[in-house]
């Protein structure tokens, strides 16, 4: 874990650096005021529940995992709608343009596959099998900065950190669902959320 610690940072300065001699300052600009509504919503979205299980002494039953995963894909799909719907008057307020614009609905599909990996990643870390967490994060920082860094000196300005991002997430998900063997399963007996929701909220807040 501190091997991938030290190894990721550096990595992710590097990348800064280079990102920084090549991007404007409207390019950061624009793709934090996209990555902060995303993040917002995300947070929001995630309850804690994922933390839940993590905490539990005993081994979550399955149904309660599929259950959790249901309920937190239902709410993304809410919060990627009221996104589609808001990115105009989001647009408007930070006066972007619409290539822009597109940046708000795309970024939230980073959150579909971001669940994946979090139950995926619940499983190892349970497991204590952090290696495999190591190295799943070596490699989505790896992937992230090259191709930011590819995307930036082709001129792709902003949509480099969005196309990086997106990629960055998708390889963590696939990589963690495949290391832990876990299989996403729905379960709609939401009822089995009672008692985590409160202690999701008490730590997300």
């Amino acid at each position: 874990m501190a091997v991938r610690q030290v190894f990721g940072s550096g990595i992710s300065i590097c990348g800064s650096i280079v990102l920084a001699r090549i991007l404007s300052p409207t390019d950061y600009g624009v793709f934090a005021i996209v990555t902060f509504f995303v993040s917002l919503f995300g947070l929001i979205s995630d309850v804690g529940l994922g933390a839940s299980l993590i905490r539990q002494q005993e081994t979550p039953d399955p149904k309660d995992v599929a259950a959790i995963f249901t309920f937190q894909q239902l709410m993304m799909f809410v919060f990627i709608a009221g996104i589609w719907i808001a990115s105009p008057w989001i647009s408007s307020a930070y006066n972007l343009n619409s290539a822009q614009t597109w940046m708000i609905r795309i970024m939230p599909l980073n959150l579909l596959w971001a669940s994946f990996q979090s139950f995926a990643n619940i499983s190892l870390e349970r497991k204590l099998h952090f290696p495999a967490l190591a190295r799943i994060e070596i490699t989505q920082t790896i992937c992230y900065n090259v191709l930011a860094v590819a995307l930036a000196v082709l001129d792709f300005g902003a949509w480099a950190f969005v196309a990086a991002t997106l990629v960055r997430t998708v390889i963590g998900a696939l990589g963690s669902v495949w290391l832990s063997r876990w299989k996403p399963s729905w379960n709609t007996e939401f009822y089995r959320l009672k008692g985590r929701i409160r202690f999701g909220m008490m730590y997300q807040g």
